[in-house]
């Protein structure tokens, strides 16, 4: 019997510095949205050269296939095999974003991130741990919540934020710039799938 080896490269890193502009980033599969490299924007106006991020690109509600609106943008890596991992994410939340914007990441999800393990922040320091994403424009739905709280400073529009969101068995763990936020609260364990980067609405994340 030959030794298991992932189909997957662990442990993975990618800051899109050597992709080209305007295109999907390799690993990567956008399920909801539009997600590609692009030069940073400062101030809402993207650059023509400096740092490369990659860019949800889609601004307003399209029309779905699978999903009619219920969720927000996200693009999936990984495979779906994944329970025990880490991920972690830099986000900035455009200028023009409003007050409840938030980005998520997230393990053990589905392709339309209806179960899983998401983690969501808003620009005003909200956050919330839920099992699938978030509803569209809103907070967690009726039965989603595992548990929320408020930042003792909000992370704000047009500034970076990192943060990192751990499942092991039945417990999760999140950090938010390098500060541990919570560490093994219970989830379930029910779940595997992939690693997921999105956001709660329509907007340039």
């Amino acid at each position: 019997i030959p030794a298991s080896v992932p189909s997957f490269p662990l442990p993975y890193t990618d800051d899109f510095q050597s992709k080209p502009t305007s295109q999907e980033a390799p690993l990567l599969a956008d399920q909801i949205g539009a997600f590609e490299v692009h030069f940073e924007s400062h101030g809402g106006v993207e650059g023509s050269a400096g740092n490369k991020v990659m860019k949800q690109m889609v601004p307003q509600l399209p029309i779905g296939w699978s999903d009619s609106g219920t969720n927000g943008p996200m693009t999936l890596i990984g495979m779906r095999e994944w329970q025990d991992i880490s991920l972690s994410v830099d986000f900035k939340l455009p200028p023009t974003a409003y007050a409840s914007a938030a980005g998520c990441v997230a393990t053990r999800v589905d392709q339309m991130w209806r179960n899983g393990i998401v983690f969501c922040l808003a620009s005003t320091g909200s956050w919330n741990l839920t099992v699938g994403g978030p509803q569209l424009g809103k907070g967690p739905r009726n039965g989603q919540l595992i548990i929320g709280g408020h930042l003792p400073k909000a992370p704000g529009l047009d500034k970076w934020v990192t943060v990192e969101l751990s499942t092991v068995g039945s417990e999760a763990s999140v950090s938010v710039n390098g500060a541990s936020l919570f560490r093994g609260q219970t989830v379930r364990n029910i779940d595997t799938g992939f690693g997921a980067i999105g956001a709660n609405d329509w907007f340039a994340i």
